[in-house]
């Protein structure tokens, strides 16, 4: 999802840019939105990075729990033979 909402603001940027070098519009209209979609485009990449390194780490600590949950089974089970 924070895949889509990058390219989107990538893409508004580009126009944008293309705007300004046609000179359809004066640039110092469209300049702050220009700013904007790149500040929106660095936040969706920072964005996605965060939220991969914690999914990561949510499979790793996961891991490590169901790892111990299994030790604890096995203790419970030997204590009662």
């Amino acid at each position: 999802m924070l895949g889509y909402s990058r390219e989107e603001a990538d893409e508004s940027a580009f126009w944008m840019e293309l705007i300004i070098e046609a000179e359809l519009l004066k640039a110092q209209k469209v300049e702050p939105l220009l700013v904007e979609a790149v500040e929106l485009r660095r936040i969706m990449a920072s964005s996605r990075i965060s939220a991969s390194r914690a999914l990561k780490n949510s499979k790793s600590t996961n891991g490590n729990r169901d790892s111990k949950l299994t030790s604890n089974r096995a203790i419970a089970i030997g204590n009662r033979q």
